[in-house]
């Protein structure tokens, strides 16, 4: 009864429709009409994060914005993100914007209002920007109402939430969230909590319940990590989130504890020193999220922004942890582009590691359409899922209808050259939109 009363059963009866109609539906229409029926289960999203009082267009193109910077656009003025005015972002922007018309992030970004807003062209008019900008100003002005309602259009049932700069406030706003904790900031304050002996992080504090919490010794800091994990686990986070490539490289040594010790009295530390630090406190973490039962995201390949330091998300790097801890379990992000075949091999190669095209059709969709097709001629399709990672309702709508644009491009080309069957790719897709991540983070509906 519960099946009929949640639909469930209706992407199954598209699939036997489209059987019914033989050749008059070509492979991709019956699958992507299927694969828009899923209730999508989101691996990763930043939704809720702090959001601005007066929006446009750009707000909803994040990562567009850094395509415009590779095209050659100046950053924004100052006045002009204090300003927000619509109308002078699209003319600071324009002349390169058209630059940017075949990216994958531009196809995202069309997206977002052609699910949402009832756009049909292929780009943005002035009068487009402005007409849209002015209604993201009345749907965030009461937010959770616009939230919910697109969930509903959009065919989405949860939205596994990383919060990024608000990790350590557990409380969701929509029943559509659900908590991930990002452990970023216990690896990587470390040092500094050593040298000023005391714990530095405020959140984390407020989480705790506490005012001041003094660090006598690498042991105290630890306590004060287990004490943060068994406050997260408490308030029902449903994995942990490790985002370290965009502060340092994500080859995470094993440190010896009282070499570690003997580092954290130090009264200043080098840059290597640091690392064996932040390196302790990760292996510690990874070995609490075993105890736990906590399924382990990792970042991997591509940075987001401009300029940044890209050889730190090496897939490759994480083979020495994915050895060392075979109970854990690990989901590698974003199809470590441009390292994919490091990123297809671990998932192939060790049952602990899990795969997520989370981002990937954003920065590249031929490449996740490559990148897919290898991962099905490789890896056994209940170790794959998608996510967003985005941070409005609006850009997830796009960054959805991408995927599974994406998913349905793969599983058709399969079928039309005889490499798997309709009612395979059904499942291949039911288990990449929904029915992996209820099992491999233990998700209770």
């Amino acid at each position: 009864m519960k099946a009929l009363a949640d639909k469930t059963w209706l992407p199954f009866l598209i699939l036997i429709l489209s059987l019914a109609a033989g050749c008059r539906q070509s492979s991709y229409e019956m699958m992507k009409s299927y694969i828009d029926e899923i209730k999508v289960i989101d691996t990763h999203e930043h939704q809720g994060m702090p959001w601005k009082k007066k929006y446009h267009c750009f707000d909803m193109g994040l990562y567009l914005h850094a395509d415009l910077i590779s095209a050659g656009m100046p950053e924004y003025p100052d006045s002009m993100e204090r300003v927000h005015d619509a109308g002078e972002f699209w003319e600071h922007t324009q002349s390169y914007l058209r630059f940017c018309r075949g990216t994958s992030y531009h196809a995202q970004f069309i997206n977002n209002y052609r699910q949402l807003y009832g756009f049909t062209g292929t780009e943005l008019t002035r009068n487009d920007f402005l007409k849209f900008s002015e209604q993201m100003d009345r749907h965030f002005a009461d937010y959770l109402p616009w939230l919910e309602s697109c969930c509903k259009r959009c065919n989405i049932e949860l939205m596994l939430t990383d919060r990024v700069s608000q990790t350590f406030n557990p409380h969701m706003e929509s029943d559509y969230f659900r908590y991930v904790f990002r452990i970023d900031r216990l690896v990587m304050d470390v040092a500094m909590s050593a040298g000023q002996q005391k714990i530095v992080n405020k959140e984390a504090l407020s989480l705790l319940n506490r005012e001041e919490i003094i660090i006598s010794g690498l042991p105290s800091y630890i306590s004060y990590v287990d004490s943060v994990l068994e406050a997260v686990v408490a308030h029902d986070a449903v994995c942990l989130k490790v985002g370290l490539a965009y502060h340092r490289s994500i080859d995470f040594e094993k440190v010896d504890r009282e070499e570690a010790e003997r580092i954290f009295l130090l009264k200043n530390h080098t840059v290597e020193e640091k690392k064996a630090l932040q390196d302790y406190v990760f292996h510690h973490i990874i070995q609490r999220s075993v105890d736990y039962g906590l399924t382990v995201q990792i970042h991997t390949g591509y940075l987001h922004g401009n300029r940044t330091m890209l050889d730190r998300g090496e897939p490759m790097k994480l083979l020495g942890l994915v050895n060392h801890y075979p109970d854990a379990r690990f989901v590698l992000f974003h199809g470590g582009y441009p390292w994919t075949g490091d990123f297809i091999i671990l998932g192939k190669n060790y049952p602990n590691v899990y795969l997520d095209l989370v981002w990937l059709p954003q920065l590249s969709r031929t490449a996740a359409i490559r990148v897919l097709h290898e991962m099905l001629d490789a890896v056994p399709y209940n170790k794959i899922c998608w996510g967003g990672d985005v941070g409005y309702i609006d850009e997830a709508a796009g960054s959805l209808e991408l995927g599974r644009e994406v998913v349905a491009t793969v599983l058709s080309e399969r079928i039309d050259h005889g490499w798997i069957t309709r009612e395979v790719a059904g499942d291949i897709a039911r288990r990449i939109f929904r029915e992996n991540a209820i099992e491999i983070y233990g998700l209770e509906l």
